[in-house]
Order: structure tokens, then C-alpha cells, then sequence
């Protein structure tokens, strides 16, 4: 049987085993998506895309996700990979349904399914998103991306 004044100190000094795996995470995924956002922001979208999407797969808790989930569809879109750009715009529209990225999100899911040849489907989205938008300038626009 452990006494009393030893089992304290192993519960307290698990504890602060504990506390400290959480800040090592958060600074882990800081960094990781720091990273990655530098990327973005140079213009080094595969680059971007790669780090990006490792992010969001090795911290799927993270407070950076809606920020990389946009960053990822824009990255994408750059690289014309419209389907993978589709995919995370949709992640992020479904998982973040108030975003404040919600209207970039969803235009770029828009051009996504224009340039993926889905143009109807794209018209539609588009005016969803720009309700104001006539339908003959919506379709100029999906038709011709």
C-alpha cells in the first residue's frame, strides 16, 4: 500500500505532467500553422497546400482550423486542384456554419465547381452567395471560368 503523503505527490505530479502536454500541443500547433500561413501568404500554394493539409490532419482540434481550411480551398484553387479546393470550402462551410470567411468560402466553392466543369451547379451557388447578382451575370461568370 503507497502512504498517503506519496500517492499526493504522484496525483500531483501527474497533474503537472498533464498541464504541461497541453502547452507543449498548443505551441506545436501554433507553429505548425504559422508555418504554414507563411507559406500562403508568400505565394508558395503547393507548399502551402502540403503544410496545410498535414495541419489539419495531425491538429483537427485546432483553433487555427477554420483559418487553414480557408487558406487550403484558396491554396488549391490557386494550384487549379478545384476539387481538393471544393472539399476543404465544404469542410469549412459545414463545420464553421457562422465563419467569417463564410462568403470568400463560398464563392471559391463556386468557381471550384465552375472551373470543374459544373458551371449549373455553379450558377446556383453564386447566386446563393450574391443574392443581388443578376442570373445573366452570374452564368457570364460561371460559364466562362
Amino acid at each position: 500500500m503507497i502512504p498517503v503523503a506519496r500517492t499526493t505527490l504522484l496525483v500531483m505530479a501527474c497533474a503537472v505532467g498533464l498541464s504541461a502536454i497541453q502547452p507543449a500541443y498548443a505551441a506545436q500547433d501554433d507553429r505548425a500553422f504559422i508555418d504554414a500561413e507563411a507559406a500562403f501568404q508568400a505565394g508558395n500554394f503547393r507548399k502551402a497546400l502540403s503544410k496545410l493539409e498535414d495541419f489539419l490532419a495531425e491538429f483537427p482540434e485546432s483553433r487555427h482550423r477554420q483559418q487553414a481550411l480557408y487558406f487550403a480551398g484558396e491554396s488549391a484553387s490557386e494550384l487549379e486542384k478545384f476539387s481538393i479546393a471544393r472539399m476543404h470550402y465544404d469542410a469549412l462551410l459545414r463545420e464553421y456554419p457562422d465563419t467569417a470567411f463564410r462568403q470568400r468560402a463560398e464563392y471559391g466553392r463556386a468557381m471550384a465547381m465552375s472551373r470543374e466543369g459544373r458551371a449549373p451547379d455553379a450558377v446556383e451557388a453564386l447566386l446563393s452567395v450574391a443574392p443581388g447578382l443578376e442570373d445573366e451575370r452570374a452564368r457570364r461568370k460561371c460559364y466562362r471560368a
